[in-house]
This record gives structure tokens, sequence and C-alpha cells, in this order.
């Protein structure tokens, strides 16, 4: 922790965080402004510069660990006023934290003390103007005298503890994750970023002073083979709360955008008049296996930069429906996807759609697989995606798809059968235990025959066929997944 001994906002070069994506007014003006979801440009553009330090978006509850940081750092500060359409429940939050006093929900990074949050909140007046984009009320809130308030010192807090550097080569072309639920995807992405996420930089310089570095793996494909969109599994460990989800689920398909760039759902159901879900509905019910069942987010005409800045494009660019053995099969492909704040919430929103569709066409659900050709980590969420996964590793288990196989021994033979997830029998191998190295071979020849998917799942029988080998090489009595006898 550290103060600031100059009251010059200047000396620490002010706004540290998130400089570059901000409307800068003038930075000795006592009003900072927040707009949440609304674009900030179309606040800015209607106030005068000079009545304003600075005006900034809200996307996600997490984003007021540095909207906090910020006005920490800046004494002069006064007001705050938040307004713009609250998609995340980012400005209630916001809000919440100034009426209690208190920051709830691990909303704050452990660095900052509580004693310096309790001195800001009483020390900066804030306006509650969720929902109003119209001008008038906002310039009232702005052209306010200046509150007289409590006086209180910069500071500036130590960050979490971030990786430096990848811990592990990693893959440069695709990496599969399949889990059961969308909870326990997310814990194993997760994990894998934290292990094998190559360091990178972001387009945008987030940070003034060069925290600017994300953990990136390309063509993450993600597969979700159970979760039931009518009632979905919500894990303690998500940043967000069931009533918030629906919130998100709710405003991910609306149509009108608004003031907004696009939303996901005014391109979805009216794309230039055109309502993309229904035609692959229509084409799925006429054809299931159509290879054209498909919406494009993406419009070449205005989301190439430099037409549009980055962060105003979709990251969801494409979703492709496909039915086999009469269940409906979903894949998303996101051209960028935030991992942390971003992939649990679109997931959860794209599995309500398909059940929806799945519905519609009157067929069972597949899984839903995601593809995010750049799949991201930002330093800022690192220690608190690695407390995460630390505490929920009982999550982390992963099935093969491809069946089990069971172990016994015969005689002097090792004899494997294959079974489906199901438990229906499939084919079965005989090895000779007395050969050398039998346990080896029997693995590479499972191998060969394309019984394991998964990497723990090979592990494992590599150590039972060791076992079955030495049982019969040593006379001792062998149960699959049992010590020796």
């Amino acid at each position: 922790m550290a103060k600031v001994s100059k009251d010059d906002t200047r000396a620490i070069k002010w706004p540290i965080y998130f400089k570059n994506r901000l409307v800068l007014g003038k930075l000795d003006s006592f009003v900072a402004i927040v707009t949440l979801w609304t674009p900030q440009e179309k606040i800015a553009e209607f106030l005068p510069k000079e009545s304003f330090a600075v005006i900034g978006q809200l996307y996600s509850k997490r984003g007021i660990n540095f909207l906090v940081r910020n006005l920490l750092a800046n004494p002069k500060i006064k007001r705050l006023i938040v307004c713009g359409l609250d998609q995340t429940g980012s400005g209630k939050a916001l809000v919440d934290l100034w009426r209690k006093k208190e920051a709830k929900d691990s909303i704050l990074d452990k660095e900052i003390e509580a004693e310096a949050v309790r001195k800001l909140v009483n020390s900066i007046e804030l306006v509650d103007l969720i929902g109003v984009t119209e001008e008038k009320p906002i310039q009232k809130a702005v052209l306010l005298a200046e509150p007289e308030l409590p006086p209180r010192e910069a500071r500036i807090f130590p960050e979490p503890e971030v990786r430096v550097g990848s811990l592990f080569p990693a893959e440069l072309d695709l990496v599969k994750i399949r889990r059961k639920t969308i909870g326990q995807t997310w814990l194993a992405a997760l994990k894998h970023l934290l292990n094998f996420g190559l360091e990178s930089e972001a387009i945008y310089h987030y940070f003034t002073k060069g925290e600017n570095q994300l953990y990136e793996v390309l063509n993450l494909a993600l597969v979700v083979e159970k979760e039931d969109p009518k009632d979905f599994k919500i894990y303690d460990f998500f940043p967000f709360k069931k009533n918030e989800l629906q919130d998100y689920i709710k405003k991910f398909f609306q149509k009108d955008r608004g003031q907004e760039p696009y939303t996901y759902g005014e391109r979805l159901f009216d794309y230039e008049g055109v309502d993309q879900l229904a035609q692959m509905a229509k084409k799925l019910s006429q054809f299931s296996q159509d290879h054209g069942a498909m919406a494009v987010l993406w419009n070449p005409k205005i989301d190439n930069f430099p037409i549009r800045q980055p962060w105003r494009t979709p990251c969801l660019t494409q979703i492709q429906g496909q039915v086999y053995k009469n269940k409906l099969y979903l894949t998303a492909y996101f051209r960028s996807n935030d991992m942390f704040g971003a992939w649990p919430l679109n997931a959860f929103a794209l599995r309500y759609l398909q059940g929806k569709l799945s519905e519609e066409i009157k067929v069972g659900l597949g899984s839903l697989i995601t593809i995010s050709n750049m799949a991201h980590l930002y330093d800022h969420d690192f220690a608190q995606a690695t407390e995460i996964v630390k505490n929920n590793k009982d999550e982390l288990c992963d099935w093969d798809p491809r069946g089990n196989l069971l172990i016994k021994v015969e005689n002097k033979e090792i004899v494997v059968e294959q079974v489906s997830p199901e438990g229906l029998p499939l084919r079965s191998f005989r090895f000779d235990g007395t050969k050398p190295k039998a346990a080896s071979s029997a693995g590479y020849v499972l191998e060969q025959a394309g019984c394991f998917s998964v990497i723990g799942h090979a592990r494992d029988i590599g150590e039972q066929l060791a076992k079955a080998e030495l049982a019969i090489k040593r006379g001792f009595k062998f149960e699959q997944d049992k010590e020796l006898v």
C-alpha cells in the first residue's frame, strides 16, 4: 500500500487503469461518470468536456475493482454519477457498495483495505441514475455544486500476484476439453489457461503502466454434454448468482439494441430484417442434417477494424446447428473470448437457446460446443481464477465419452472389454501377460484402436494393465482399481 503525497493526479498518471478506454475531460474536475452498458461516447457528446474528469463504462462487477482503485488514487473526485443501461447488475452492485459502505461477494481485491473503501464511499457523493440515458437529468447531476465532504488522501494498493510467462509448453493449434456441466467445463478451461496460456499483449493498452498482459490459447474447443437448460446447475464458485444469470439471458436475446453498437439478440432475430433463428429452425425441421443451418453475427461492412473499435464488435460471430441421432448439437464460434468474465454467461445463454431450438424442431438435446479462436485470461483475473480452481478440484474429473475399459486376468491372459458409457459391450481384447512389456504392448494396441479420447483415462488404464501384468508374473490376485493381493 502506498500513499500519494502530492494532491496532483497527473503525478501518478491518473487514471491508472483503462485510461485508453475512457473518455477524459478536465482531470481537475470533481465529477466522474459511469455509463454501465450505454456507450460512454453517447453520454460524453452532450456534456462540456470541462464539466467532468472521466467517463467510462462498467460491464461487470469485476470492473468495480478497477473503478474503485482509480477513485482511491484521485482525492479530487467528489461526485460519482451512475447512469445508463444496467445489463449485468454491475450498476446495482456499485450502488450497493456505496449504500452498505463495504464490498460483498469478493468484488474488490483483498489487497484493498476495507477502511480505505469506507473512507472512499463517505467522501464521494453517488448519484443513482441507473437506466437514465437522457441528456437533461445527467446534465443536471453534473452541474450541481461541489458537495462538501470529508477530504481523503490518494491511495494506491498493490495488485494481486500475476504470473510471468507460460508455465509449460503448449499447443499452438487446437485444444479440446469436454465435461458434463458448464461449471465443470469452465473450471477445466481456467485450469488449462493457468497452466498453458501463452503470454500475450492486448491490442489496446488497458493499463497506463504497462499491465496489459493476457494469457491465451488458440482455438479452445469446449464441449458441454449434459447441462439441463431447464434446470441450470449454478455452482457457488461462479462470479454471478442465479437471478443475475437469468437477467443476462433475457438481455442476451433482446432484439432492440437501443444505443448499443449491436446486440446478439438484434443480430440473431432481426439482422437487417432477417430472423436467423427462425431460418435455422425451418431448415432443421425440413432436413435435419442441413449443413447451412447457421446464424452469422459479423457484419463486414461495419465490424472490421478500423471502421469500428474491436471492443465494439461481436465476439460471438457464428452459431450452427446440426441434428445427429435425433439430437440437436449446437456449435458456436467466438473470434475472441474472455474465459473468466464472459464464457460461462455466454455458454448458459447458448445452452438456453439450444434447448428452445431443440423443442421447436422436436428433437433431443446433444452437446453444446464452443470454439474460441483466441481464448484468453486477463492478468487482473489471474489470482481469482487460481483461487477458484484450487478450491474446486473435485469438479475437475474427466470421463471418456468413448466408454470404459474393464480389465481382468484369465489364466495367463489380460482380458480387456470395452463398454459404452451406458454399459453396453462393444469389443474385447486379449493379451499374453507372460510376455516382456505385456502392459506396454497392450496399451499401444488399445490406443491404436481408438479406445481413448481423454488422457486421464489412458493413464488410469496404463496403471491397471501394469498391475495385471505384475499379477500374472508374480502370482498375485488382480481386481481392477484395487490393490494387488
